[in-house]
């Protein structure tokens, strides 16, 4: 039995997707899915939050002539769920220098000691939450092997989900809900995977012939990515009003 990645929603996104695209406009299925529209809520939430405590942490009062230190990260209430946790050498990445705007600050001679300590106070703000929120939105990497070259790469859900997306671009009568793709065998690279992919099709479609187009397009954007020694792919097409019409399970 296949274990369900961390963070699994029911409607088959996880919530580091939704954490990754947090400051885009959300996409056609987070606009209709009950489950993204709360964990987008959830995670902006939090991230008001940590900013507002670390706005209290850093209220009294410091001397103007050297750069606050930047405090530890206040502690989060266990509902964070995954989006806290640790991602290596990607945590820090995108961050600001504590200091740097608070030296600029300090330089200017017109600004008054108190709207100088409230500046350097809003750098070293800005500064944790880009750490904070990089820790929010991680970036999963699989190693694989590259599809033509074979050699290995590191690649993220998001990336195999965008490429079996693009196989789609061109089909008016065919609307993609959702896209996951995730290995399913121990050994790295990865060679096997499963992917599920949810569709919406029109009235008029007939549903046998979207299903075979859909395990031809979704085999096609993995492979176009990865090498896929073997391939489930888990199809679900759904109505315009998002009723199941058909699951099926196919190897490729």
């Amino acid at each position: 039995m296949n274990t369900p990645e961390p963070g699994m929603m029911p409607c088959g996104r996880t919530r580091s997707e939704v954490a990754a695209h947090l400051d885009s406009a959300p996409d056609a299925h987070e606009l209709q899915c009950p489950w993204c529209h709360r964990e987008r809520a959830r995670l902006r939430d939090l991230d008001a939050r940590v900013a507002q405590e670390l706005r209290g942490a850093l209220a009294p009062s410091r001397p103007v002539s050297s750069a606050p230190a930047v405090p530890s990260v206040p502690s989060v209430p266990d509902d964070a769920g995954a989006g806290f946790a640790a991602t290596g050498s990607e945590a820090g990445a995108g961050s600001a220098a504590p200091g740097a705007g608070a030296s600029a600050a300090g330089s200017t001679g017109s600004s008054s000691p108190e709207a100088t300590a409230s500046s350097a106070a809003e750098d070293v703000v800005a500064a944790v939450m880009n750490r904070v929120r990089a820790n929010l939105r991680p970036a999963r990497k699989t190693v694989a092997l590259a599809a033509g070259t074979r050699r290995e790469v590191r690649v993220t859900s998001l990336e195999l989900a965008d490429a079996v997306r693009a196989t789609f671009a061109d089909d008016p009568e065919v609307w993609v809900v959702f896209v996951q793709v995730r290995p399913v065998d121990r050994v790295q690279p990865h060679r096997q995977w499963r992917a599920g992919c949810s569709v919406s099709v029109s009235p008029d479609s007939a549903v046998e012939d979207v299903e075979q187009t859909v395990v031809e397009r979704v085999a096609a954007g993995v492979r176009s990515l990865v090498v896929a020694d073997q391939l489930t792919i888990d199809v679900t097409l759904e109505d315009v009003h998002g009723n199941t019409l058909r699951t099926s399970s196919a190897e490729s």
